[in-house]
């Protein structure tokens, strides 16, 4: 297919070219498609963000709404709008407007594929109307997307909606990683890492601090680890207030360092440098861990849960380790045969992270691999 003549839109309920979340995976897939000679354009919901003059070469649509709850929004001209488009690319979920692009499918024929990113599970009202919204319209939404591409294909075997798809259409293609930015500096200066370190060994949580990132769960292993273990905490979220209060109950603060939200890859790549590894202690709700790709690529080893969506980026001993999912024990178990580990074990372990970063997760073989996906439609 010659890319100088395909025209895509890609529909993502958020898109802050920012760390983390589907609106950053779209973001990198957007403009490796624009380097490669697509002309794209962006269909997402209004937000605060302000987009800056664009010099990727792609446009993004942000659409006021009548209706708006969180990420969930209707946008009613978008059926009119996909009409000039030779496909359309759906990232899954994106509540309110997903089946606005299934109706253009049924109205003017037009051919879509969708990324299935992750299930949302929702409480109280929002759980309630989301439960409406799925009987009326995920299972259409889903059977008739060309294809399904899956980041991760044990997580979509065990996600919600994996009855709906149509086993024959499923590719899996991984997320990816700036492997260019995202690396090992040969040389980080001991006060830099000492103003995060407040023992001699650090590990390191990145995610928003919500329930199923099991925060609490990796405090309470802190806790009961040798004192020279120290926690550094990068994120925010509405449940920040509840984990300080945690660690003041358990009397660690001197141990814990919360740094709140990073919205700056240098930054990012700077805590993956000062500490000794990164711990994804979540119990679901993971459909690959960019954070832990990142990790990899800097050569930072990993601790993981092994859950759907998580142990796939784990050859277990060799770049990281597993742990039971829910284990304290086996957490706390990991995390010291770890830190047992001799200097240059650890080190060996950090750069079989980068190789398999390398051969597997970069944005490049990401977007050579959905070229042939659209190519093939």
């Amino acid at each position: 297919m010659d890319f100088n003549d395909f025209r895509i839109a890609h529909v993502v309920s958020t898109f802050p070219p920012v760390l983390g979340g589907m609106g950053a995976v779209c973001h990198e897939v957007v403009k490796g498609l624009v380097r490669d000679g697509c002309e794209v354009d962006v269909y997402t919901l209004d937000c605060k963000i302000k987009d800056e003059k664009n010099e990727s070469g792609y446009k993004v649509f942000r659409s006021k709404t009548w209706f708006k709850f969180g990420d969930a929004g209707v946008i009613l001209a978008l059926c009119l709008k996909l009409r000039k488009y030779d496909l359309v690319h759906l990232h899954f979920p994106f509540y309110g407007s997903m089946h606005i692009v299934w109706f253009a499918k049924v109205l003017f024929k037009q051919k879509y594929i969708i990324t299935y990113h992750m299930d949302v599970e929702l409480k109280g009202l929002k759980k309630f109307l989301q439960k409406i919204y799925d009987k009326l319209f995920v299972k259409k939404v889903l059977s008739n997307a060309k294809k399904v591409i899956t980041v991760d294909r044990d997580h979509l075997e065990n996600s919600t909606f994996f009855k709906y798809i149509d086993k024959e259409k499923i590719v899996e293609n991984f997320n990816g990683v700036d492997e260019k930015k995202f690396v090992r500096w040969p040389d980080v200066m001991n006060q830099e890492k000492e103003k995060f370190k407040a023992g001699k060994k650090t590990v390191l949580f990145v995610g928003n601090l919500i329930a199923f990132k099991r925060l609490d769960l990796l405090i309470e292993a802190i806790s009961e680890l040798d004192e020279g273990i120290s926690l550094l905490v990068v994120g925010g979220g509405y449940e920040e207030k509840k984990y300080k209060k945690q660690v003041k109950d358990l009397g660690i603060e001197g141990r814990v360092v919360f740094e709140g939200m990073c919205d700056s890859i240098s930054n990012m790549v700077n805590y993956y440098n000062l500490v000794d590894c990164l711990v994804v202690p979540s119990d679901a709700g993971e459909s690959f861990s960019l954070t832990a790709v990142e990790a990899m690529s800097c050569e930072c080893p990993i601790i993981v849960s092994d859950i759907p969506g998580l142990r796939g980026r784990v050859e277990n001993g060799s770049n990281g380790l597993l742990f039971k999912s829910g284990s304290k024990q086996d957490l706390m178990k990991k995390i010291n045969t770890f830190f047992a580990l001799s200097e240059n074990e650890k080190e060996q372990m950090g750069k079989a992270g980068r190789k398999i970063v390398l051969n597997k997760y970069t944005w490049e073989k990401h977007i050579k691999k959905l070229e042939e996906i659209y190519n093939y439609e």
